[in-house]
């Protein structure tokens, strides 16, 4: 299984036909003082699964770490396909609301997605603060 996006956004769904819908997708945010909550946004993901690990449920956890490797948020679940797809491969997107998130420091902050336990891919997150004479 391989993550080929991963980005955070205002928000975000997947219509019918399984297509990704984006609004507001960001890198960074500014604050006028710390610590503050991240406003409320969402964590987007694709895997591309190949058709051999069709039945096989992974476990998944998108973490958002500090510049020091500190923990400030997770969401975790499980993913599969079908084992009866017909398909050779199948792409999957995931939203997730990523709400309550208290941002102590003024650096770059990472996402990463984990699959069994191995990171696959990472975001950084970009925290400003910004001085209210400067606007």
């Amino acid at each position: 299984m391989d993550v080929t996006l991963l980005l955070v956004a205002e928000a975000a769904n997947i219509s019918r036909e399984g297509n990704l819908n984006l609004l507001g997708v960001f890198d960074g945010i500014a604050f006028r003082k710390l610590p503050e909550k991240l406003p409320p946004c969402v964590v987007v993901f694709q895997c591309q699964i190949p058709r051999a690990e069709f039945g096989i449920q992974k476990s998944v956890s998108v973490i958002l770490e500090d510049h020091d490797g500190t923990k400030l948020w997770e969401s975790e679940g499980l993913i599969s396909v079908e084992q009866d797809s017909p398909d050779t491969s199948a792409r999957i997107g995931v939203v997730i609301d990523c709400e309550d998130v208290t941002i102590t420091s003024a650096n770059t902050h990472q996402f990463r997605i984990m699959i069994n336990g191995d990171t696959k891919k990472h975001s950084s997150l970009d925290i400003i603060l910004k001085d209210a004479e400067s606007e």
